[in-house]
């Protein structure tokens, strides 16, 4: 497992042509998310991502002035990690964590947030995921893929729901949502129809109310 994990990791910078080129896609597909991320929280806020993979999203956090802490349960793909931050010349604190038992110690943080990993497990463990990563941080944030991931890769053990069965995975682990949203535009001909035909307003409610799109975003409330 760990060498394959390290070989999609690694094959993901190599087909891009490079973590440059990786990192552009990468960011430019998660520009609604980082978004938020950057107007939400202020410069020094302590973020933890769980998977961090290449580290592409927290080496750009990094060098928006957070201090960052990359983890994964994978001590090659964090050399990868590593490896990523030194070419970028990013300061990023890295560390090994299996997010099915965060460790008790490890608080204190403004927001958790994790990209393609909760989806991964039973509904119960997904439920308990949420609430350890609330006890560690004041803010979780987590994007899984929806029902339409097919379009990108073949639907492997993801457990997909739709926008409104991940809030409510939320609220059963005793954490609200302040904020859910579908982003990543379809490649179906449907789609295109919609883009043009539509304002941007509301061709983003049909993608919210339909969960019309490729991800599902979602912010919970901050604690206390």
């Amino acid at each position: 497992m760990t060498d394959r994990w390290r070989e999609y990791v690694e094959g993901s910078l190599d087909k891009a042509g490079g973590r440059l080129a990786a990192a552009f896609e990468d960011w430019s597909y998660m520009q609604p998310v980082l978004t938020r991320i950057r107007r939400r929280f202020p410069r020094g806020a302590r973020v933890l991502e769980l998977g961090c993979g290449a580290g592409l999203h927290t080496s750009l956090l990094a060098s928006w002035g957070f201090d960052v802490t990359a983890s994964d349960n994978d001590t090659s793909v964090l050399e990868v990690a590593r490896e990523t931050f030194r070419a970028f010349g990013q300061d990023v604190n890295v560390v090994e964590v299996d997010v099915t038992d965060l460790p008790p110690d490890l608080t204190g943080f403004d927001l958790i947030f994790s990209l393609g990993l909760i989806e991964h497990f039973d509904r119960e463990v997904t439920v308990e995921l949420v609430r350890q990563q609330r006890r560690a941080a004041r803010v979780v944030m987590a994007v899984v893929p929806t029902a339409h991931t097919h379009h990108a890769a073949a639907v492997t053990d993801e457990r997909l729901y739709d926008r409104a069965g991940w809030r409510q995975i939320f609220v059963d682990a005793g954490v609200g949502v302040s904020e859910a949203f579908v982003f990543g535009d379809l490649p179906t001909r449907t789609a295109a129809v919609a883009r043009r035909a539509l304002p941007p307003s509301a061709y983003r409610l049909v993608q919210d109310r339909l969960t019309f799109g490729m991800n599902i975003c979602l912010f919970s409330e901050p604690s206390p």
